[in-house]
């Protein structure tokens, strides 16, 4: 049985050393040797790494439209733009441009959708929805209007602070938000 050492416990020091085979264990030994002359209070814990067989390098990237966290601008074929923001992926626009305002040019392409209350609702939830049920032009055009990513962001905050600065500088013709609130200090 071994006696029992009074004192301080020892602060366990963790170290990343690569693994090389038989010779890592070698050093392994003689570092916590070292450790112990040099540092009574101190541990030497070996943490051994690998290469990984795969880099991350080689690993595929998302494409643009499929990214989350995107500040986006609408550009209609007639020249009207929209700035918005989503945490979702681009591809699901279904919020701008439902189902049923592109039905609606394929089935009737009348100008008169404040019959059709789904319609109605569609536009008051999207500008670019509105914009494209009152201009027949443009929602029969509705293939050439496009959506593009104008900054990937890291964070809601700064996809925050993008959307407003573009909606700022741009002045989109088609937004309804005028006004922002700018934080200026952080708690």
């Amino acid at each position: 049985m071994t006696p029992k050492v009074f004192g301080p416990n020892r602060c366990p020091v963790p170290i990343k050393l690569p693994f090389l085979g038989l010779i890592s264990s070698k050093y392994e030994r003689d570092l916590k040797v070292m450790t112990r002359q040099c540092f009574y209070a101190a541990e030497q814990r070996v943490i051994f790494t690998s290469k990984p067989i795969l880099s991350h390098v080689f690993k595929d990237r998302i494409p643009m439209k499929d990214t989350s966290l995107v500040v986006y601008q609408f550009q209609c074929c007639c020249e009207n733009n929209y700035v918005g923001k989503t945490k979702r992926r681009l591809t699901d626009i279904k919020e701008h441009i439902p189902a049923c305002v592109k039905k609606h040019y394929l089935q009737t392409p009348d100008n008169d959708y404040l019959k059709n209350i789904t319609l109605v609702r569609a536009a008051a939830k999207s500008s670019v929805s509105q914009h494209l049920l009152e201009s027949k032009e443009c929602g029969l055009k509705l293939n050439d209007c496009k959506f593009n990513i104008i900054k990937k962001c890291r964070s809601s905050f700064e996809m925050n602070v993008f959307e407003t600065v573009y909606i700022a500088s741009k002045e989109p013709t088609l937004c309804k938000q005028r006004q922002f609130y700018f934080v200026t200090s952080f708690i």
